[in-house]
């Protein structure tokens, strides 16, 4: 099944072109426009990656992104923002992104930062793994080590 993408930003117009966008590219995409309906939503769903704004009408992302993380820790989180600061970057780093990308921004853009957030579990009493990327896909495969 196709990783879901949680997109919540409050400019619906974005929101629906990197929506498309990322279904263009094997991706299920959930849009949003409020913090508000981010939360409800995720009261009775997963997701695997979540794309947020920082300037949400209702609250900032950052704290939606720490809301998120409480729920569902690990989830891998990139900011889409117009706060293209040094501070506000480093900020975003600090409150859990895993990446972070300023507007205005090519419509491929967020799709291809996806391919960097690898997200996988390794079971703990393993020592030894082989991890193999395919660069022309999203794939991640792993397989205990002899």
């Amino acid at each position: 099944m196709a990783e879901l993408i949680l997109l919540v930003d409050d400019d619906a117009l974005l929101n629906e072109a990197v929506a498309y966008t990322l279904e263009r590219n094997g991706y299920r995409a959930e849009a949003v426009t409020t913090a508000a309906e981010a939360l409800r939503w995720a009261q009775t769903q997963r997701a695997d990656l979540a794309l947020l704004d920082i300037g949400l009408p209702d609250q900032d992302g950052l704290q939606l992104c720490r809301s998120l993380r409480a729920a569902w820790p690990g989830l891998p989180v990139i900011f889409l923002t117009a706060h293209d600061r040094e501070m506000d970057v480093l900020l975003g780093f600090e409150r859990g992104a895993d990446d972070y990308i300023t507007k205005p921004f090519n419509l491929s853009e967020p799709g291809a930062r996806l391919t960097g957030v690898v997200v996988f579990e390794v079971p703990e009493q393993h020592a030894g793994f082989d991890l193999k990327f395919k660069t022309s896909t999203t794939e991640a495969t792993w397989s205990l080590g002899a």
